[in-house]
């Protein structure tokens, strides 16, 4: 599935740089077509890309796995950065912004992405990645991999009040740019 994948980007890629070399576009304006695109044209591209591997066993952790999402989106211009020391946050990157708590909920928007520590009702507490899907008054859909432990993407809802008993304060929402 993976190579098929491949091939039909790296296809997509020749035929896009064939035909906007034909309308007179540069190759440095063409490999800056993501930071040309709104924002909400990002959000959408990296949507898309996730929801592609819904049900497949990626292989890959939670961040790992959106990590691949936003290169793949991205067409390799962008990538997440590590982790800081703190497990919630990632290291400074020009094109990662990051929305620290306290952030108003109603700023999660659908293609941002959440990196947390969750803690379940028997008080563990693990670090967790995961892309917005969806939002409603009462909570959101988030695309994500590895929630069960078996690297599986899957979507799944969260209400708002079971974000803030499960996360509190442990989090760092990011647009990327």
């Amino acid at each position: 599935m993976f190579t098929r994948r491949f091939s039909l980007v790296s296809i997509s890629a020749v035929i896009c740089f064939v035909l906007l070399a034909a309308e007179g576009v540069s190759a440095g304006s063409f490999l800056n077509w993501w930071h040309n695109l709104m924002q909400s044209q990002r959000n959408t591209h990296i949507i898309a890309r996730a929801q592609q591997d819904v049900g497949v066993n990626v292989q890959q952790s939670c961040k790992e796995w959106v990590r691949t999402v936003v290169r793949s989106a991205s067409g390799n211009t962008v990538t997440i950065p590590p982790n800081s020391s703190n497990d919630t946050r990632w290291q400074s990157h020009s094109y990662c912004h990051r929305y620290a708590p306290p952030v108003s909920m109603a700023n999660f928007r659908v293609g941002y992405i959440i990196q947390m520590r969750w803690r379940n009702q028997n008080g563990v507490s693990n670090p967790h990645t995961a892309i917005i899907l969806s939002r409603t008054s009462s909570g959101m859909d988030w695309i994500e991999s590895n929630w069960q432990g078996d690297q599986t993407v899957r979507i799944r809802h969260v209400s708002f009040s079971q974000f803030n008993q499960a996360v509190g304060s442990n989090y760092s929402v990011y647009k990327i740019e």
